[in-house]
């Protein structure tokens, strides 16, 4: 498992386990360990250090992220293991890559006014291309933001798109394909 996340250490440890007997030694008295502490329990510290007490902090940042969102009763109650978790959060994984989608499904456009300014709150933009809030007020002569216009452009550019542009795509906004 180490060597899937960090392959020099796993190569490093590796090597403990062929260490000459009088270097294994020093090694040990350098770290700090016991003297009899045997070669594998040497490597199994290690690992476990390195993929559970190094990133424990992390963890712990993720899980309080996730259970900010997500109603740990919720969860247990659901029965949920680590694949069928991720397909309720990401979405069923595609038959194939060929396998097309509605783009429109998984997004809102949230727009801010053109000007920047902090007066105006922002509008979102259903998956339809159309305001959630009206942006009718803030239209043009021609009846359609700028805004408007532009968000209906960008739906118009990724339905065009082949389901391979399109996975690309929600992989760059939400780090997964599904």
């Amino acid at each position: 498992m180490l060597e899937q996340h960090d392959t020099d250490a796993a190569q490093g440890l590796a090597a403990v386990l062929s260490l000459p007997q009088l270097q294994y030694q020093e090694l040990l008295q350098v770290e700090g360990h016991p003297s009899n502490t045997s070669r594998q329990a040497y490597v199994d510290q290690a690992v476990q250090q390195l993929l559970v007490h190094d990133v424990e902090w992390q963890y712990q940042a993720l899980r309080q992220g996730f259970y900010t969102v997500m109603d740990r009763q919720v969860l247990l109650a659901c029965c949920f293991d680590g694949h069928s978790l991720a397909a309720a959060i990401c979405g069923p994984a595609a038959d194939t890559a060929e396998s097309d989608f509605d783009v429109r499904q998984a997004f809102s456009v949230l727009v801010d006014d053109e000007e920047g300014s902090s007066s105006h709150q922002p509008t979102a933009m259903n998956a339809l291309g159309q305001p959630s809030e009206s942006i009718a007020t803030q239209g043009t002569a021609l009846g359609a933001s700028t805004v408007e216009l532009t968000v209906l452009c960008l739906w118009q550019v990724l339905d065009s798109w082949s389901p391979q542009q399109k996975r690309a795509f929600v992989k760059f906004v939400t780090g997964t394909d599904r």
